[in-house]
């Protein structure tokens, strides 16, 4: 299986602490987690405690503890929770029951009931997120520091009115009735729509779902609107507005009497030419160009709505639109052609933006014994950029990566970028001392390399 560390990879080993891509989590065994919040421990492991797990993805440290118990179990909690120190901390308030994420996806053949969960994040963690400003964070999680939430599940398990709320709390109560709905109206969203500047936008159009589950809504002369009647389930909400950039507001979980509110900022629009040449200046036609990142003129990462891909024509050029003033990434995947979409950043405000692609080599990797015949199994063969050390950290903006050769005994890298590769191999698995002596080879671009390895 192709292993390819490409430069977005590399962004994110730099940015965020070492993790795995992977959720992990588990039951009710003690957790001694280092760096939370003081006072978070107590409460993560109280006995009513049945499942926990870590998120995100590409990061980590976002905690989240699961439980199962009665009124007063959940009133030791909520006191628990009061007395943990951070500075954003809420308690969630919704109607009905929940099932257990973590035992639901390792136990498919039954579902475990919570009646409150958790969660918390390393604060180390939650700002390296933030500081790569490629929307790593969980959208809502962006803000001045890490949320901490205790969220309730009512239902006749639980007695929500006999619970004593330490006044020093924050409550957020997502039920209709507490909002002054009914459940014949459904599940609504509620909220409001301003600018940068905080001047409210009138117009504005709000979409939840889409199909035959889509709900729209449009906000008011003051920026507020209200969308009820929405369909259970998971739905992507944007918002769109004339002269403005829409913005993807991402997925939102709602039950048949869930409320919740939803305040956006829409920052105004720019239409951007740009054009796309090689390292000799020349117009590339038909390059496959990709938005990756964009941020505001605030520095804020900006989630724009749709896929923002788009075709150079004959002279390179085409127009980017529905963006916000700020900065924007590119990335681009056309065959024969490189572009470092980390290291490169451009204003929108360049008219135009030029993207320079390098033409790219293929470097064909053979591995034999010392007798000269093919090694064609449970073998494995790197390339990196000179100077790149395989067993530290990925430098940001490097290129590089590794394959399991084939039946052949080979294995070929395309779309190599210009520049000095060091290239050896291993079985797989492997130890170190049976790696083969290093190989080096230089791309200059629309190049091709045999570079043939010896077993040890």
């Amino acid at each position: 299986m192709l292993r390819i560390f490409l430069i977005a990879f590399s962004l994110l080993v730099a940015m965020v602490t070492p993790a795995s891509a992977l959720i992990t989590g588990g039951k009710d065994e003690p957790v001694n987690v280092q760096g939370l919040p003081d006072g978070s421990l107590p409460l993560a492991n109280l006995k009513t405690r049945i499942a926990w797990w870590e998120g995100p993805p590409f990061g980590g440290g976002q905690y989240h503890f699961e439980y199962s118990g009665t009124t007063s179990d959940l009133q030791a909690a909520i006191d628990l929770f009061a007395k943990i120190d951070s500075a954003r901390k809420q308690l969630i308030v919704r109607s009905g029951v929940q099932n257990s994420f973590w035992l639901n996806i390792t136990d498919k053949t039954k579902q475990q009931t919570i009646d409150w969960q958790f969660m918390v994040w390393r604060p180390a963690n939650w700002q390296q997120l933030r500081g790569a400003k490629a929307g790593l964070l969980p959208p809502g999680e962006e803000g001045d520091g890490p949320m901490t939430e205790l969220v309730v599940h009512v239902s006749d398990r639980i007695d929500w009115k006999s619970l004593i709320i330490p006044p020093t709390l924050t409550v957020v109560d997502e039920r209709l009735e507490s909002n002054g709905l009914s459940l014949d109206q459904g599940a609504a969203l509620q909220g409001h729509i301003h600018d940068t500047d905080g001047g409210a936008i009138a117009g504005a159009t709000i979409t939840i779902g889409k199909d035959t589950d889509q709900v729209t809504a449009t906000s008011d002369a003051e920026g507020a609107f209200l969308a009820t009647q929405i369909p259970a389930g998971t739905h992507r909400v944007v918002v769109a507005a004339q002269a403005f950039a829409s913005k993807d507001n991402y997925y939102h979980s709602f039950t048949k009497s869930t409320f919740k509110r939803l305040d956006a900022t829409l920052a105004k629009a720019a239409n951007v030419p740009v054009r796309v040449v090689d390292d000799q200046g020349r117009p590339l036609d038909g390059v496959e160009i990709r938005v990756a990142v964009c941020l505001d003129r605030s520095g804020d990462f900006y989630r724009v709505a749709g896929e923002h891909q788009y075709t150079s024509n004959a002279a390179g050029e085409f127009v980017v639109t529905d963006v916000p003033h700020g900065k924007l990434k590119f990335s681009s995947r056309t065959q024969g052609y490189y572009y470092n979409s980390v290291l490169n950043e451009h204003d929108t405000a360049e008219s135009p933006i030029i993207l320079t692609l390098s033409p790219t080599g293929t470097v064909k990797v053979s591995v034999a014994t010392v007798d000269g015949q093919p090694v064609t199994s449970k073998y494995i063969v790197e390339i990196e950029e000179a100077g790149i050390d395989r067993d530290k950290d990925t430098t940001v903006g490097s290129w590089g990566g590794s394959a399991n050769i084939g039946g052949d005994g080979s294995y070929t890298f395309k779309n190599v970028p210009p520049g000095e590769y060091t290239i050896s191999g291993k079985p797989n698995p492997g130890r170190s001392a049976d790696r083969t002596d290093p190989a080096t080879v230089q791309i200059k671009g629309k190049d091709q390399h045999h570079v043939k390895l010896t077993a040890k």
